[in-house]
């Protein structure tokens, strides 16, 4: 007696399981990735200004924002105004980006735009202290944040 097996050809099934991973990549990177974009944002009660405007451009720039106790935020590191390391920060930032003519004897200045968010208790010296520090490293194009709410 002969037997006919008929045998079932199995069609080939793709292996989902590399992109599966790489979806889940994307979506942690991503969600790191926003996390950190909101670093440079800290709660603080800006001034109130009743003709306040956007910032002219968004481009390259950096966000320094000035606490109540006088302490500053770059980048979400935290730092003392007399800090020398909030200096070398700037400098750091300031190296990435194109420098314009300047006169003789000055530090070229930056294209670098500085948005100063300011917290509505700070001291006028804290301010001063950190504009300073700008100027040192010859950032010069600063913006204040300021609450057009009336």
């Amino acid at each position: 007696m002969r037997r006919t097996r008929r045998e079932q050809l199995e069609q080939p099934k793709p292996d989902l399981t590399p992109m599966i991973d790489i979806v889940f990549n994307l979506i942690v990177f991503f969600l790191v990735v926003s996390e950190l974009s909101n670093l440079q944002v800290e709660p603080i009660s800006l001034a109130k200004a009743d003709q306040a405007q956007p910032p002219p451009e968004r481009g390259a720039g950096i966000t320094l924002n000035v606490l109540e106790d006088g302490a500053v935020s770059l980048r979400g590191a935290s730092y003392m105004r007399s800090d020398p390391r909030l200096g070398a920060a700037l400098e750091l930032e300031a190296l990435g980006h194109p420098r314009e003519p300047s006169q003789a004897g000055e530090p070229p200045p930056s294209t670098l735009r500085v948005n100063l968010r300011v917290d509505r208790e700070a001291r006028f010296g804290a301010v001063q202290e950190v504009l300073e520090r700008c100027i040192d490293q010859g950032l010069y194009k600063t913006t204040f944040a300021a609450d057009p709410s009336r």
